[in-house]
């Protein structure tokens, strides 16, 4: 999904888009979201590693996982 379908259905919600992993992790730590949408191919870690890490971090938002295959 990009941003613009996203805004089109949530206009209200602020949206976030990033082109790599290490970008990504340091805002989701930094500022949690109140929903992550990922998909499971994206450069550097992928998807599983995101969720690793996730995990380790107990996050308490809820995580959707969207995948092409």
């Amino acid at each position: 999904l990009n941003a613009i379908v996203i805004s089109a259905l949530f206009p209200m919600a602020t949206i976030l888009s990033f082109h790599c992993s290490a970008e990504a992790w340091t805002e989701l730590v930094n500022e949690p979201p109140d929903v992550l949408i990922t998909d499971m191919r994206h450069p550097e870690w992928g998807g599983r590693e995101l969720l690793r890490r996730l995990a380790r971090r107990r996050i308490k938002y809820p995580i959707i996982v969207v995948s092409g295959s």
